[in-house]
């Protein structure tokens, strides 16, 4: 691991050595040593400091994790999974098509456009 990693991680996410060290539970001089690799942290902090949102292939490695998401993007894939089906369908559609989706299933639904007609509210429409 670099001497830097961990320290650019942690500028990147805008936190202070000193609340990364308290949230991991370890003290300040075990954070210095982390960011300057004198020594080597354990699985528990990386866990804890994964949570912090530090991205931990980079404070291995050095290389982004090209797969980590947003909280934007956490939130979303979380709330889908949590939907019925058929809201996933519809999140997708409108993903997939933008503006262009189109509501489908029972209900009154009105399109406006060349040669329409409907009903709405029990009253005949037609173009004009």
């Amino acid at each position: 691991m670099g001497n830097l990693f961990l320290a650019e991680e942690r500028s990147r996410l805008g936190l202070k050595a000193k609340d990364v060290a308290d949230y991991a539970g370890i003290a300040i001089p075990t954070q210095s040593n982390y960011e300057q690799g004198k020594r080597y942290p354990d699985a528990q902090y990386l866990i804890k400091i994964a949570e912090l949102g530090f991205d931990i292939n980079y404070v291995i490695t050095g290389r982004r994790d090209s797969l980590l998401l947003t909280t934007q993007e956490k939130l979303l894939v979380e709330l889908f999974r949590q939907a019925s089906e058929s809201v996933q369908k519809h999140v997708i559609t409108g993903l997939m098509y933008g503006e262009q989706a189109q509501a489908t299933g029972t209900g009154n639904t009105v399109s406006v456009g060349d040669g329409n007609t409907g009903n709405i509210a029990g009253r005949d429409i037609k173009p004009k």
